[in-house]
């Protein structure tokens, strides 16, 4: 593999290196805040359906609780969505100016960034629904689990996907698979750092 169709051959302005880390840092919020929504909202539909005795979680909540929950968690889970589509806008048209590794290392360092800023999150939230019911503590534990996931996430799966990206290219296919591929990579690593919280 020739690293020269990779990365920049020539030395660029600090502005273009910003430019790069704000935008690999936007996808990657983009990316987290992607993971985060997919398990807010399914934690949302899985409290509205044992509420009203479609399935059976043994939640034991109340229908002003469970509707007080449906809620609260939806809209987060709709806010992480604004987030994630805001997020990239834009983005993709800029990222196709520059050298493949370079948004990858731009990604990595955007990645971490975002880990870090979840995991903040996910220890300010912990606080306030200490107290509050099952289904409070499990989203929190979601924002948690995607931070924690998030560094493996970033760390293993930003070079896996740009290798297998590469790897297509190479077989005669240009499909943009880095973003879904990482996308199912985080959630799966989140599923496995969940930890569901005692009732």
């Amino acid at each position: 593999m020739n690293i020269t169709e990779h990365i920049g051959t020539h030395p660029q302005s600090i502005r273009y290196y910003l430019l790069l880390i704000g935008s690999t840092f936007r996808t990657m919020l983009s990316m987290g805040m992607l993971v985060v929504g997919t398990g807010l909202m399914g934690l949302a539909v899985a409290v509205f359906l044992d509420g009203f005795g479609i399935v059976d979680i043994g939640l034991g909540l109340s229908i002003g609780q469970v509707l007080g929950a449906f809620i609260v968690i939806g809209v987060s889970a709709a806010f992480a969505f604004g987030v994630a589509t805001e997020g990239r806008y834009g983005t993709a048209a800029l990222m196709s100016r520059y050298p493949s590794l370079e948004v990858a290392g731009g990604r990595v360092l955007g990645g971490v960034v975002v880990v870090l800023l979840l995991g903040w999150i996910a220890g300010q939230v912990e606080s306030v629904v200490a107290d509050q019911t099952l289904p409070f503590r499990v989203g929190q534990e979601l924002i948690r689990a995607t931070g924690a996931s998030g560094l493996l996430a970033v760390l293993i799966g930003v070079p896996g996907v740009w290798a297998l990206r590469q790897g297509l290219r190479r077989a005669g296919i240009d499909a943009d698979v880095e973003l879904p591929a990482l996308y199912v990579v985080w959630v799966l690593l989140a599923l496995i750092s969940f930890s569901m919280p005692a009732a």
